[in-house]
Order: structure tokens, then sequence, then C-alpha cells
């Protein structure tokens, strides 16, 4: 029993001296020196991790952030897409305007009813002179075979074919072009041919006065008076023949042909 309260006191005894030695060492700034040692020691390791664990919710939420940017710059193009298209449709439907007022302006109003555009689809389509040309609801139930293509007063060509509201036409640069053409100021009439990349006129007499700048052209229709065709640029003549071959320029360049009409 003794033995026991004796082992009571000395860890009396113990606890007394330790919580005095720590009373004492507080005073004279031990732990704050121990605190200031460690945290010299371990605060750099301590930024490194919250710097990195900043760093890593950062970029959790970086990506996350990216990934909604993603998808609503997606549903942004896909909206400027179908705007674009809009835009475009609209483009186009003010540029068909804008050509058909200016072929109106050559047609008096009572004919305006016989006009009808075609959208150019294809420039010469095939090898042999032919473009394509969307004649919509017009050329839809009717044959136009045979009927003449044209845009303001310029002659554009024949149609030679028809699938539904398409129509194949045969312009000036096909090889088998036989036409007879009628000159502005002689008063003369002559064949067109395309013969070796070249416009000729022949059947022309050397009496008939025929000069370079001449206008070439073919009867209008209901619509316009007169359909251009091209200048003379050229006339050669041979010795002892009565007739001479005129060389013409086609004055409407069909790779900037948008659009065609028909008067019917």
């Amino acid at each position: 029993m003794q033995t026991t309260e004796l082992k009571k006191w000395i860890n009396y005894l113990i606890f007394l001296i330790f919580t005095t030695v720590l009373f004492f060492l507080n005073l004279l700034g031990f732990f704050s020196s121990l605190y200031s040692i460690n945290m010299q020691i371990f605060y750099p390791t301590i930024n490194k991790v919250k710097t990195a664990s900043r760093s890593f919710i950062g970029g959790i939420e970086s990506f996350w952030e990216n990934r909604k940017l993603k998808r609503q710059n997606l549903e942004l193009a896909k909206l400027l897409v179908d705007k674009e298209d809009e835009i475009l449709g609209l483009k186009m439907a003010l540029e068909q305007c804008k050509d058909l007022a200016n072929q109106v302006k050559l047609i008096s109003k009572k004919d305006l009813k016989k006009l009808h555009q075609g959208v150019v689809l294809n420039r010469y389509y095939k090898p042999n002179g032919m473009i394509l040309a969307d004649f919509g609801k017009f050329a839809m139930g009717q044959d136009l075979k045979g009927a003449i293509v044209f845009y303001k007063h310029f002659w554009i060509g024949e149609v030679v074919g028809q699938q539904k509201n398409l129509l194949i036409i045969k312009t000036l640069w096909n090889s088998n072009l036989h036409i007879k053409v009628f000159l502005e100021k002689a008063k003369a009439v002559g064949l067109l041919v395309y013969e070796n990349n070249e416009f000729k006129i022949k059947d022309i007499l050397v009496k008939e006065g025929v000069k370079v700048g001449d206008i070439a052209y073919l009867p209008g229709n209901a619509c316009v008076e007169k359909l251009v065709i091209g200048k003379i640029t050229d006339k050669k003549s041979f010795l002892g023949s009565p007739k001479e071959i005129l060389n013409l320029q086609p004055i409407m360049n069909l790779n900037e042909l948008n659009y065609v009409y028909i008067c019917k």
C-alpha cells in the first residue's frame, strides 16, 4: 500500500516538475523559437502544397469552364452558319431582283408578263458551247425547245433541250452554229459561223461597204427589238471575189453571266 502511494506522489512530482519546466521554457521564448524554426523548415513545403492544390483545383475549374465555353461556341457557330446561309440567300435574291429590274428597264410595261428569268447553273454545259439554266415554275409543263434566250439586249442562245425546269441552251460557242445575222450600219445580211475558235460572217458582198466596228445583231422578240451579238473587228477580201469574210467579236462574256431571260 505504501509503495503504491509512493509511486502516486512520485508521478505528481514528475508532472509538477515537467509543467514547471514547460512554464519557464515558455517564458524564455523557447517554444516561439521552436515554432519559428519549424515554420522556416516546413513553410515552403506548405506553400508548395497550397499552390499545387490551388493549381489542381483551378485546373479542374478551368477544364469545366473551357468545356462549357466550347459548347457555347459550338452553338454560336451553328447559329452563325444558319444566319450566314440565310444572309447568302437574301443576297442572291437581292441580286436576282436587281438584275431583273435592270432587264425591265429595257422592256415596255405591256410586255412584262412575257418576261421570265432563269438562273445560270453551269456555263459551257457539255464541251460544245452549252449552258444550263433553271427557269423554275415557268418551264414546268411546257415545251420551250427553240426559244430564244437573251440578256438585256444581247443574244445568248437557243434552247435545244429541256428536263422539266432545266433548259439546255446552245450558245455562240457551238461548232454547229450557222445563223443569219444583220449588220446595223451596212444594212447587210450574212451567215455567222464558229470555226477554229473564231467567229466569222460569210456571204457578205464587198460592195455593201461593211466597216470595222459595225454591230451584228438578230431580230428581237416581243420584249426586245434587237438582240446584239457582237461587233466586226476585221474583214478579209480575196482577189477576184465579190464577197468578203468578216471577223466578229462577241460583246457578251458568258463567264460573267448569272441570269438569262426568255420572252414568251
